[in-house]
């Protein structure tokens, strides 16, 4: 999706929210308020120079909850990608402890291998390839590089590398060493889970200190 379509959709879910109404609302009475005030005269300017005054307040409080609002969905959209994609790498996780642990069907060594490689790709893929990505206000890759660090372009690779490894190279009779092939994505992941758990965590704590805000 192109810059200007996410601004229009990012503009679309704005005004979709009351108090963005609201605050448009009040500003053109205020407006018309203080207009009425200074081309009238006595009475009727002291009383528009009041409503004027009290409709500044109203929108100071609109303004307030409008961002609040605004920032309340930025962050719950953000968090459920994050718990999202936290779900797609925890189906990693047990695999590479069964691994290390030999708790596998030793007779389908190279399948189950191939398997651990095929759910960590998946995990990255949510990120890259997920076709719900377009309806988000913030592209993954770039949120995973400028918040985590996470290079995801390059952790694809690393998984690649390790593709081609597993289909073209006799695999070691240690798994060990097998895990030495791992290394560098199990990093990528281990890496990326250990971040996304951390965000969760601050997500949802803002968004608790948001719901309990009284504006």
């Amino acid at each position: 999706m192109s810059n200007c379509k996410k601004r229009q959709q990012r503009l679309g879910m704005w005004f979709s929210f009351p108090q963005v109404w609201v605050f448009f609302g009040i500003m053109v009475f205020a407006i018309a308020s203080i207009l009425i005030s200074i081309f009238s005269e006595g009475y009727i300017s002291s009383l528009f120079a009041n409503i004027f005054a009290g409709l500044i307040t109203g929108l100071v409080l609109a303004a307030l909850s409008g961002i609040r609002q605004i920032y309340y969905a930025r962050n719950d959209e953000v968090l459920n990608w994050l718990k999202d994609l936290e779900k797609a790498i925890q189906k990693y996780l047990p695999l590479r402890m069964q691994l290390i642990c030999k708790d596998y069907d030793l007779e389908k060594r190279e399948e189950f291998i191939y398997d651990i490689l095929c759910i960590g790709t998946d995990a990255l893929g949510y990120i890259v390839h997920n076709p719900e990505n377009y309806k988000y206000g913030f592209n993954p890759m770039n949120y995973c590089k400028k918040y985590y660090g996470v290079d995801v372009k390059e952790a694809m690779e690393h998984s690649q590398a390790l593709r081609d490894r597993i289909r073209y190279e006799n695999l070691p009779s240690d798994d060990r060493d097998v895990w030495d092939w791992f290394e560098e994505f199990d990093k990528d992941l281990h890496t990326l889970h250990s971040l996304v758990i951390k965000d969760i965590r601050k997500r949802e704590s803002q968004i608790a200190a948001l719901k309990r805000s009284i504006i």
